[in-house]
């Protein structure tokens, strides 16, 4: 099983911070690095942006939110009645693809 995101995320800053050839790849082609890492399945419609701070520059960023109006799958899941099945492919996004 891969892992989610948060994880994913920290086990990807982590090795760059002690692997100088992981950083550069992931500088140069962040989809094949991120995925190796952790094993993710990123479609090809996703781009990844890797930025790495300076000493006078840090970045923040917020996630993407859907439309007030719209409801994530979990929401209409939960309205709906319907059993939730963990998938057994986890993606990028921990949606499932298979």
């Amino acid at each position: 099983m891969t892992t989610g995101r948060h994880e994913g995320e920290a086990k990807v800053v982590e090795r760059a911070m002690q692997d100088s050839a992981f950083r550069a790849q992931l500088m140069s082609d962040p989809k094949t690095a991120v995925a190796a890492e952790t094993g993710w399945i990123i479609p090809t419609d996703v781009s990844i942006r890797v930025v790495e701070e300076t000493a006078d520059t840090f970045y923040l960023v917020i996630p993407f939110k859907a439309g007030a109006s719209e409801l994530s799958d979990e929401e209409l899941e939960d309205v709906s009645g319907g059993a939730r099945v963990r998938c057994p492919v986890e993606t990028w996004s921990c949606k499932c693809t298979a």
